[in-house]
């Protein structure tokens, strides 16, 4: 008697692995043992194993440290963790091009945001349409509910990871993946590079490419078109790494935040804007941050300064004033 066919099984949504956090609480000590282990197994031509570099993903701040402290090494980190992308990217464009409805018969592309030796990857899917004018190339995102399942499924399955939507939404979260598109609570309009625009000749709205309204501001030849909305992309992203006990790279996005407050800030001057001095407690929470990315600080040392200058809550309470400070340019005036 014939068994009727049974469908694979999928991974259980828990993986059994230990935090490689737990180890240690010092991510200096953390990333120096990684070293070791990378120098171990790979000599000075091998390369480094996927399941190794799968382990060194689940702790951020151990990445920051080796980046900042072995260059060398950490770029046999990425050389193997890029494979570990392109594999992942041409299952999902494939994907991508047979699933979405908008994507079918087009050009699809998955692009990183950001840098490609970065320690966390932020990423999207979409399709490259030609202007039949200029020739131009716009690069056009999908909205990541069409595509973000799958894309986690994918990136466990190629990582040795659960392959049930729960389970796979949550390793691809502790292992610094995040798709994404212009609508996610990360990525404020202002930094959107996707706009619907009227075409003079077609007589139609279309989507296209443009140059995101925060590079325009810094230069000093536009405004926030959401102070507030931008300022909560940065304050969500830093308490997000805060909450997950990534110390250090949650002070990394605080250190991305004030830089760009202070481009913000220097691009409405630009436009004659009146902009007041920052209060001196503003000042010295940015000072603060500043000191853990030049590495004079660690951040216990940072949450210890933040408390005494009155930021009971340490760094999440500092980064709701840094976020009030963007949400303040909507009452900005010219002189």
């Amino acid at each position: 008697e014939q068994k009727p066919e049974q469908k694979p099984e999928q991974k259980a949504a828990e993986s059994d692995a230990p935090d490689p956090r737990s180890t240690n609480a010092d991510p200096k000590v953390r990333a120096e043992a990684i070293a070791n282990d990378i120098k171990r197994k790979t000599g000075t031509f091998g390369e480094l194993d996927p399941p190794t570099v799968e382990r060194i993903m689940r702790d951020p701040d151990a990445m920051r440290e080796l980046r900042k402290n072995h260059p060398d090494l950490w770029k046999k980190v990425t050389t193997t963790r890029a494979k570990i992308y392109a594999g992942h990217d041409a299952k999902l464009k494939s994907w991508i091009e047979q699933n979405v409805p908008e994507a079918k018969g087009r050009e699809v592309e998955i692009r990183n945001v950001g840098t490609a030796d970065g320690v966390d990857r932020d990423y999207r899917a979409g399709y490259v349409v030609t202007d039949p004018v200029t020739g131009k190339k716009n690069f056009i995102e999908l909205k990541k509910e069409s595509w973000v399942p799958e894309s986690q499924k994918i990136f466990a399955g190629e990582t040795g990871g659960p392959t049930d939507s729960k389970g796979a939404a949550r390793w691809a979260k502790d292992h610094q993946q995040l798709g994404t598109d212009q609508y996610h609570a990360e990525a404020s309009i202002d930094m959107a590079d996707q706009r619907t625009v009227w075409n003079e000749q077609t007589q139609t709205w279309e989507k296209t490419q443009v140059r995101p309204n925060i590079d325009l501001v810094k230069e000093g030849c536009s405004t926030l078109l959401d102070p507030e909305g931008y300022g909560k992309t940065y304050e969500t992203k830093v308490i997000e790494a805060y909450a997950e006990g990534n110390t250090l790279d949650a002070y990394k996005q605080a250190s991305k935040a004030t830089h760009s407050l202070e481009g913000v800030r220097e691009g409405y001057r630009l436009q004659d804007f009146e902009v007041k001095d920052l209060p001196p407690k503003i000042s010295e929470g940015m000072q603060t941050v500043a000191d853990v990315d030049a590495g004079r600080l660690t951040p216990a040392e940072a949450e210890a300064r933040l408390k005494e200058a009155g930021y009971t809550g340490g760094l999440p309470d500092f980064m709701e004033k840094i976020s009030g400070q963007f949400a303040g340019f909507k009452w900005a005036r010219q002189k």
